[in-house]
């Protein structure tokens, strides 16, 4: 399997699967406030739900899932900022 098909399905496999979305201000706040208390998210995030309601925001204006926004957003000298294979899997998803 080449490495374009393995984005691919990668992208398939997380769209259909479980999603924790808030719908709301207030489940948006507590989902926040539970991932920055958690020590598996990207240290900039950590102790930070201000941070993270930025991400998922964020991602969700791109189409991320919110865990997807923590995991392709990166805070680089204080500026939200997409990297890593996240970004070629956009692209390669997009028609």
């Amino acid at each position: 399997m080449n490495n374009e098909l393995a984005i691919r399905k990668s992208v398939e496999a997380e769209i259909s699967g479980f999603e924790m979305k808030p719908r709301t201000l207030d489940e948006a706040m507590k989902f926040c406030d539970l991932m920055a208390k958690s020590d598996i998210v990207p240290k900039a995030y950590q102790d930070k739900p201000g941070n993270i309601m930025v991400a998922i925001q964020m991602g969700a204006e791109l189409g991320l899932t919110p865990m997807r926004a923590l995991r392709s957003i990166a805070v680089i000298n204080g500026r939200a900022t997409m990297w890593g294979d996240d970004v070629l899997a956009m692209v390669l998803a997009s028609p």
